[in-house]
């Protein structure tokens, strides 16, 4: 055969399958709803071949004439892409290819995965958060799992209500104390000035403690909180019972401080926490609890637990509040080993009711419908099965991130316990990003696939937080803390605000102060700015290293507003009530008065220049009501001063055409109105409230009361007249009258 005719037929022998159109079409792929629950997923995955040539310069001829079928070149030494005919699966196609002359060899172009491992216990499937098919905003679990699931030698603490110990998901993996306590030890440890705990070998219940003879030591959860945090951190994973946690192998440390009805004293859980951290005895404490102020005992016992290598893990919350501006704790401990965590729906948004705050929140996690054990004991209005609850909140979302620390922890060999530094930032660095940001500092949402399959060389170090300052007589001072051991240099941005034009800092007005220091440093002193009335200043951290730049710090703002007038008057005149007062501020830009009619808020009035002392109200035909005014000198950069607050004064109109005052009508005023409008005292409202509750509910219900009130408001205007010619009296009445609305306050 002469050498066209063997290039046609190689030509039509591939084209054959194309032309001819007769092979079925093969089946669509069917994605399964649910992950497969067996280990060794044998499924191959490709979407075309790869072929190799022979030395044949046919072949090459035909291949360059179907070069667009095959696709280009991805390979040396002969090897193409190519196409799968239409009507050929896999199988067939490569079977094709291999009999095509010029083709040596054909195989599947393999879809390549990350190593994923899927437990086989039969509630995974509806464990969401770790795994959804369906929904991306899980925490990608089954990746992380193809690298480890063992977290055994990483004991985790569960500040919490207890953990069923004897839960078929949670038995083997509670903590086994190597080493536990004896009543023989107790004299010796308390003459150290520590605590005893005999016979700790799973942990140790802080409610009962030795109030009970003997002891109580029994962590049994017995409200369902704890059980339910531990099962997220470590319920046994593939033992066809129930969920798994995201540490199929762990060692969960009950540290019972919350009682059956999901109360505790932070006097306990500071015990316990002092217990956890003692000689390193955990590595990670889960807090998954909050409450209002602020307990210095708790922070000293939180700090010992960062000098003994221990992270804390704390829920930010289920308030809906920002903890910018209004903190919760343990959340809100300025310390920089605890992680705050703000809890994310199914659809990856916050939770509505969770806490949040960009300068407070680390990040988030999965907190919404979690599937974790239960005690068998206790009721759960939300159960696939008996053991197992669903619950939402930050307390579910804290121990997801615990659990993934931990992982990451054991995972890595070249951690060791004095690495929780780095254990923390990478959790916090390897977050999923979120369109738009979480309202957290990192904005993203835990990925423990990311977590454990990224490189940390490749990852530039954590922001500075908490960044605050104050005035001092040689400049101002700032701290903040430092969240990465990696940084190696830090700079420093600061912005006039007082010196902007619209009393406002752009990105543009940010220059720097600092550059190249050392990136380990923790306080600075700005020689260059002093906090003088009307000024303001806002400063901004990063740090660095090889790998890249740090986001900034949450930006911080320090400002003194103008000096506030004084001696506020008000007096009625035949036009309106003229305000006269006295200013003090060489820098203000404004000046603010505002007016409230009767019991209503505080309306604005009028914004007047810096330089006038007197104001006049026309007030108009309002009928008989009060008035109160209030004044305050402003800059736009910094806002208003503390305002100064007028006495009441009545638009009830005299004899004479003038409008009541306060120094006309006296039958009109009230010993306690008078004494108590005007005052600046933090508590005056709250008295003149009271005094007036206790007039209309205690004194106008009965006779005698009402005879009381009477001859009050009849001796008033001669008391006031009085008053009002002795400033000091005036001051002393007041002073009396706030006590008695406080004492009032107090009578239930």
């Amino acid at each position: 055969m002469t050498r066209p005719l063997q290039c046609l037929a190689l030509c039509l022998g591939l084209l054959a399958p194309v032309l001819s159109g007769q092979v079925s079409q093969p089946p669509p792929h069917l994605d399964t709803p649910h992950p497969p629950q067996a280990r060794d997923d044998t499924r191959i995955e490709a979407e075309d071949i790869l072929i190799q040539l022979k030395n044949d310069p046919d072949a090459a001829f035909v291949i360059a004439a179907r070069k667009d079928d095959l696709g280009p070149r991805t390979l040396r030494r002969g090897w193409r892409r190519a196409h799968i005919p239409p009507g050929m699966d896999l199988e067939s196609a490569i079977l094709w290819y291999r009999q095509q002359p010029g083709v040596a060899h054909a195989e599947p172009n393999y879809r390549v995965r990350l190593t994923s491992l899927y437990p086989n216990d039969p509630l995974f499937n509806e464990q969401w958060a770790l795994f959804d098919s369906d929904n991306p905003h899980h925490i990608r679990a089954p990746e992380a799992w193809g690298l480890s699931t063992d977290a055994a030698r990483i004991v985790v603490g569960v500040l919490d209500s207890g953990i069923d110990y004897e839960h078929e998901d949670l038995r083997d993996n509670i903590w086994q104390n190597p080493n536990p306590q004896t009543e023989f030890d107790c004299p010796g440890r308390r003459s150290e000035g520590l605590e005893c705990y005999p016979d700790d070998r799973n942990g140790w219940n802080f409610v009962s403690n030795r109030s009970a003879t003997p002891p109580g030591n029994d962590p049994m959860d017995d409200n369902g909180h704890g059980t339910h945090v531990a099962g997220i951190i470590g319920a046994r994973g593939d033992n066809a019972q129930g969920i798994t946690g995201i540490n199929w192998r762990a060692s969960l440390l009950p540290l019972k401080f919350l009682a059956a009805d999901g109360t505790g004293l932070v006097s306990d859980a500071i015990e316990a926490i002092y217990y956890a951290a003692e000689n390193g005895r955990t590595h990670i404490i889960n807090a998954s609890y909050e409450y209002r102020g602020s307990s210095q005992a708790e922070y000293e016992a939180i700090a010992y637990a960062r000098e003994q290598g221990v992270i804390l893990v704390a829920a930010a919350g289920n308030s809906g509040l920002d903890l910018d501006r209004s903190p919760v704790f343990p959340a809100a401990h300025r310390l920089d080993n605890i992680i705050v965590v703000a809890a994310s729906t199914r659809d990856g948004a916050r939770l509505r009711s969770s806490n949040y705050g960009a300068g407070t929140v680390h990040l988030s996690a999965p907190g919404q419908d979690i599937l974790s054990a239960w005690p068998v004991t206790r009721s759960c209005g939300n159960s696939p099965a008996p053991g197992y609850c669903r619950q939402t909140g930050t307390s579910m979302a804290a121990p997801m991130v615990t659990g993934a620390a931990a992982l990451l922890w054991a995972h890595d060999p070249a951690l060791t316990r004095a690495d929780w530094k780095l254990v923390r930032e990478r959790v916090l660095l390897t977050v999923a990003p979120m369109a738009p940001p979480h309202p957290t500092l990192s904005g993203g949402l835990l990925d423990l696939s990311a977590l454990l399959h990224t490189d940390p060389a490749t990852l530039p170090p954590f922001q500075p937080t908490h960044l605050q300052g104050a005035g001092t007589s040689s400049g101002i001072q700032l701290e903040w803390l430092t969240n990465s051991t990696r940084a190696d240099h830090l700079e420093i941005q600061r912005c006039l605000r007082h010196g902007t034009t619209e009393g406002r800092c752009e990105t543009n007005d940010f220059l720097p102060l600092v550059t190249h220091a050392d990136g380990q440093m923790t306080h600075y002193l700005d020689p260059s700015a002093q906090l003088s009335e009307a000024t303001a200043y806002e400063y901004r951290i990063r740090v660095g290293n090889n790998a890249g730049l740090s986001d900034w710090s949450p930006v911080l703002s320090l400002e003194t507003p103008p000096l506030p007038p004084s001696a506020l008057t008000v007096e009625s005149t035949r036009d309106g009530i003229r305000l006269r007062w006295r200013n003090h501020s060489e820098h203000a830009q404004w000046l603010q008065v505002d007016r409230r009619i009767g019991n209503g808020a505080y309306q604005a009035l009028a914004r007047l220049s810096p330089r006038n002392d007197t104001y006049l109200d026309p007030a108009g035909d309002m009928g008989d009501v009060q008035l109160r005014y209030r004044l305050c000198a402003g800059h736009d950069a910094t806002g208003c001063s503390e305002y100064l607050f007028s006495r009441s004064v009545s638009t009830l109109h005299g004899d004479d055409g003038k409008i009541g005052g306060n120094r006309s009508d006296d039958r009109q005023r009230c010993l306690a109105s008078a004494a108590l409008g005007g005052s600046q005292h933090a508590r005056a409202e709250t008295a003149l409230t009271e005094l007036r509750s206790f007039r209309d509910e205690r004194l106008a219900s009965t006779a005698w009361g009402r005879r009381i009130i009477a001859e009050y408001y009849r001796i008033s205007p001669t008391l006031v007249r009085w008053m009002d010619r002795h400033e000091t009296l005036e001051t002393l009445v007041g002073g009396g009258l706030i006590a008695a609305g406080v004492s009032l306050s107090k009578i239930p």
